[in-house]
């Protein structure tokens, strides 16, 4: 045999056959890919549809919801104010095409804004008495009266030429809450859906129920959904959906659910949706025929020990690129070719020795940022509340100041008169006077926690105290309190504690609203009050008043040291007593910290540092 013939028989055995292995695979796995991206690509259009409408009626409320739960009183508005409200709010979004004020009863309280009356937009599908009837039923009322929002389901209206979303808020009235109901138009939603359309998919607007909302293209909004499709939504699946049309033509599918309940799906034939991968095999079938053919006219030309030595070269090359270093080439000889692959080993060492050493300082330096970046957030929103309270503390001394002289005197001619009635016997007078003296005090009050704001701004006269014991003697006053209320209390009181340098006037004040708070969280229920102190590696002093009272909701915690918040059901205090003890326990250079779990209680932390 001669040597052309010993090396085609080497190249067939030794190059073309595991190319050949290598090639299919690599065209299956090739092949996998596509068919994964091309799911992939019909998952990500079905989460930007569901993005699309999200946002289309996410920017729309965003827009809304200042206007009408700040910006409008309405309660105090005349019917004709109400109306020019409702229409105000009806200029507010091309899509809104109809306003209405309902009071609890579905009632209308004003007459409604809305596509088809003189005053409304041109150019848009007119709205009958019915249709606004239909929209005003269409949204659960006591659910809106419960949580302050709610919707109902799409509806067509104006002869179906419109399909319309009914959205309900909850507004304050003057005895009861009010509604105002919203109709929110679907069809500029399903027309940015349409336009966003990717050739040839086609798109489809579900609500909850799995009835077709609107469909792209046009065609595609006729018929009934497939049964097999709404088995595997109902099921639960989105990602990738393969199942039968009624021809029993394979179809691929993909759905996404957006915040308000309706599903955007994609679909489309499968056959179609892999014409590229199909493509793909026949052209890659093609071009590895073409490479056996090519590497059998080159082995000809090739001599028998170059081929081996640079294959596997090229192969510790290929991993090396992928970022595989623990690649070794074998080295055998002397020639340049072994000369090449004990370069390229030496290469490699040097490259895995790096990376290790590379991804140490990565790891290191992540650590490092993410500690420097916990610490700054955490300094940048102290500052911020501590600059907020002091804010609020300048403005209240001011408005105090103004308001204590004249409430002075109110308050003054108030017990005058009231004793002028009482003398009289004049009873309705004498209960009217007796509630204006009443608020007034109240007023003055409020006034004095203000003031109370302004007087901790600089702690003068320090002196060393043990806080431990000042909290002690706070408790003890209370306690008799705390008893009658059925308010289990729990000491634990640690000995020798350092003592602090401090006002004992304001840390009493502290100590008092943090017990009054605990004990106001647990009316109704069977209350358990855990005070303790102790010293942390004699660096700090922590002190610690726990409550299993209602909680604080988590959107309320970032609040609750800001002046007049308060979470108090009955409204009878005036949501400064937390914003003073932050106030003291700043100026006495320490910390103040709530933890709160709604249903389970709160935990107040101070933490002071001990008198030098």
């Amino acid at each position: 045999m001669n040597v052309r013939a010993k090396l085609l028989l080497i190249i067939g055995f030794v190059a073309l056959l595991p190319l050949s292995f290598l090639a299919y695979t690599t065209l299956g796995l090739h092949q996998q890919v596509v068919d994964q991206k091309i799911s992939e690509l019909n998952v990500r259009s079905a989460k930007y549809g569901a993005k699309i409408i999200e946002a289309n009626l996410e920017r729309t409320l965003s827009g809304l919801k200042p206007t009408l739960e700040t910006s409008i009183r309405w309660a105090e508005l005349t019917p004709s104010e109400r109306e020019g409200a409702l229409w105000l709010i009806y200029g507010k979004s091309p899509a809104i095409v109809a306003v209405m004020l309902l009071d609890v009863a579905g009632a209308a309280l004003a007459r409604s804004a809305h596509a088809g009356a003189a005053e409304a937009r041109s150019g848009e599908p007119a709205l009958s008495a019915e249709d606004l009837q239909r929209l005003a039923a269409g949204v659960p009322r006591e659910h809106i009266l419960l949580t302050g929002f709610a919707r109902g389901a799409p509806l067509p209206v104006s002869n179906g030429n419109l399909l319309t979303l009914p959205v309900g808020f909850r507004v304050a009235g003057p005895e009861r809450p009010w509604i105002v109901l919203i109709g929110f138009s679907l069809h500029e939603a399903c027309a940015e859906l349409a336009r966003e359309r990717l050739e040839p998919s086609t798109v489809l607007l579900l609500d909850e129920r799995g009835h077709k909302l609107c469909a792209s293209p046009p065609a595609a909004q006729r018929g009934q959904l497939e049964a097999a499709l709404l088995e595997r939504l109902a099921a639960g699946e989105h990602d990738s959906l393969r199942y039968p049309a009624h021809d029993g033509e394979p179809m691929l599918a993909a759905a996404a659910v957006t915040p308000w309940g309706f599903r955007v799906v994609v679909t489309q034939p499968l056959a179609v949706a892999l014409a590229p991968s199909a493509r793909m095999r026949t052209e890659s079938l093609l071009w590895i025929a073409i490479g056996v053919l090519a590497a059998l006219g080159a082995g000809l030309v090739l001599a028998r020990g170059i081929s081996q030595p640079l294959a596997a070269l090229a192969r510790g090359a290929e991993a090396a690129a992928k970022g595989d270093f623990s690649v070794r080439l074998a080295v055998e000889g002397g020639d340049e070719l072994a000369n090449v692959s004990a370069s390229f080993n030496h290469m490699c060492a040097e490259l895995e020795a790096r990376e290790r050493e590379i991804r140490g300082w990565n790891a290191e330096l992540r650590a490092r940022v993410e500690d420097k970046t916990r610490e700054l957030r955490q300094a940048h929103n102290a500052l911020l509340e501590s600059r907020k309270i002091a804010a609020m503390a300048a403005l209240a001394a001011g408005v105090a100041h103004e308001i204590n002289n004249p409430l002075t005197g109110v308050i003054g001619l108030t017990q005058v008169l009231r004793a002028r009635a009482q003398k009289s016997d004049r009873q309705a007078e004498l209960e009217l006077l007796v509630s204006i003296e009443r608020e007034a005090l109240r007023m003055r009050d409020i006034v004095n926690k203000m003031l109370l704001l302004t007087q901790v701004q600089e702690t003068r006269g320090l002196h060393e105290l043990q806080p431990g014991e000042l909290l002690r003697e706070v408790l003890n006053a209370r306690r008799e309190k705390l008893r009658e209320a059925g308010v289990q209390i729990e000491e634990d009181f640690a000995a020798n504690l350092p003592s602090v340098l401090g006002d004992r006037e304001q840390m009493s004040h502290v100590f008092e609203e943090l017990i009054d708070n605990a004990l106001k969280a647990m009316r109704g229920k069977s209350g358990r009050l855990q005070v303790a102190s102790q010293s942390i590696d004699g660096e700090l002093v922590r002190l610690r008043v726990s409550d299993n009272g209602r909680g604080i909701a988590p959107e309320h915690l970032d609040k609750v040291f800001e002046p007049f918040f308060t979470t108090k059901d009955d409204w009878h205090g005036q949501g400064l007593g937390l914003t003073a003890a932050y106030r003291v326990i700043e100026a006495h250079h320490g910390t103040i910290k709530l933890d709160s779990q709604l249903g389970e209680g709160t935990t107040v932390t101070i933490a002071l540092r001990p008198a030098d």
